[in-house]
């Protein structure tokens, strides 16, 4: 597992204990990719665009944000609501991001309601041979 993964894995346990469902149901479903140059991470967003969205790293922790409103349909006297659950949803979801995660070169494009957030990886850094010098 990678920090990523146990970080959200603890997140979403401590959600599970203090949330009501339906305040569970608002975090949207991410897959987390790692490539050997890059993250990916894959966020299902139906019904948003990329004006909903916000996406923020600070101290190595990467947040994304989103609020969408639900349609004002303005209510006429002929009008009666029989059902209205669809409300203003809103979201925060923050992920510790690995070591070796470049936090100055990242990218995201939303495409049919998905979000693709690609954060480059750094070059490991290589252990080298040290020549010891007889004196």
């Amino acid at each position: 597992m990678n920090e990523l993964s146990i970080l959200d894995a603890l997140l979403n346990a401590a959600c599970a204990s203090d949330c009501t469902p339906r305040t569970q149901y608002n975090l949207p479903n991410t897959d987390v990719l790692q490539k050997d140059d890059s993250y990916e991470i894959f966020m299902e967003l139906p019904g948003r665009d990329e004006n909903d969205v916000e996406l923020s790293i600070k101290d190595n922790v990467l947040t994304v944000k989103s609020v969408q409103k639900a349609e004002n349909t303005e209510s006429k006297a002929e009008t009666k609501w029989l059902l209205r659950e669809r409300k203003t949803l809103q979201f925060s979801r923050s992920f510790t991001l690995p070591k070796d995660c470049d936090c100055e070169n990242v990218s995201a494009e939303f495409k049919n309601g998905i979000l693709k957030i690609t954060l480059k990886r750094k070059a490991e850094s290589q252990a080298r041979k040290i020549t010891i010098q007889a004196a």
